[in-house]
């Protein structure tokens, strides 16, 4: 169903992808759709072979970039943890990851030095921008400032616990997002972990997915058909529906394919009957 949506939202044009903090490639969102993708990552470490499972075909859209970005050009102490994962810029926060248990992923293995670029250096546009490092997301917004409102989407992991020294934690990213016509929509994988000493799950870091108001308003079809399909591959009922009545409200004389029509009608339908059964 995803390929076929695909082909109806994307069929004058392509999704362009950054994704900070891509080791291993495309998401496995991506994985029906990434021949209707342009896809752009960057990880100072990355490992290439783990794409070749992704089919070969499709490896021509898909580029992977050994850098480190973040908020000004300069060459940082990178911290490779147990978990590889967990490895950032920023050094992990020993007192708070071993109250949630954690102390053995983020114990510090080795310290390397890395060269850093602003996004801004290495792209000039994208519709979709997925950040993943580890405690240091403000400072890669931050060497975004000239691209970023480029973006129709932004997925960043942020954290509610200080698991890296010093580092923004979720209400920061929102505030900063959001005094530039960000506005956040939903939280996606949210993740719990079990405070020392007890069976009590803590709320501890997740995804935060971000729509560009001002991309929203203006009402560019080809636009609000990006922001469709980036709702459904990261599994935002939230973003497809909205970019669909916003679709509906600017594009009425130009009505959407058929089976894109059926898959919002189910979807309105479903989270209607979810919102339900909470109140029961």
């Amino acid at each position: 169903m995803r390929k076929i949506l695909a082909k109806r939202l994307l069929a004058n044009s392509k999704l362009s992808v950054v994704d900070v903090g891509c080791a291993f490639g495309p998401s496995h969102k991506f994985n029906k759709v990434l021949e209707y993708v342009d896809f752009v990552g960057f990880d100072p470490f990355s490992d290439n072979s783990r794409l070749e499972w992704k089919g070969k075909e499709k490896l021509n859209s898909v580029r992977i970039v050994e850098t480190a970005l973040w908020r000004e050009e300069s060459r940082q102490p990178f911290y490779v943890t147990s978990k590889s994962a967990c490895s950032s810029l920023l050094m992990p926060n020993e007192s708070i990851v071993n109250e949630l248990g954690m102390g053995k992923q983020f114990k510090i293995e080795k310290t390397l030095d890395v060269n850093t670029q602003r996004l801004d250096q290495v792209c000039s546009s994208y519709d979709f921008l997925k950040v993943d490092v580890q405690g240091g997301a403000l400072e890669v917004l931050q060497g975004a400032e000239e691209t970023l409102s480029s973006a129709l989407v932004i997925e960043v992991e942020s954290e509610f616990y200080e698991l890296y020294k010093n580092q923004p934690k979720v209400g920061d990213v929102v505030a900063w997002l959001k005094e530039r016509s960000f506005w956040l929509i939903s939280f996606c994988d949210l993740k719990h972990l079990p405070a020392s000493g007890g069976s009590f799950k803590s709320l501890a870091y997740g995804d935060l997915l971000f729509l560009n108001k001002k991309k929203l308003a203006d009402g560019e079809i080809n636009s609000l058909k990006k922001a469709m399909m980036l709702g459904i591959i990261v599994n935002s009922p939230e973003l497809v529906l909205i970019a669909a009545d916003r679709y509906r409200e600017v594009h009425s004389d130009t009505p959407l394919d058929a089976s894109v029509r059926f898959y919002l009608s189910w979807l309105a339908m479903k989270e209607k009957l979810i919102r339900y059964a909470k109140l029961l």
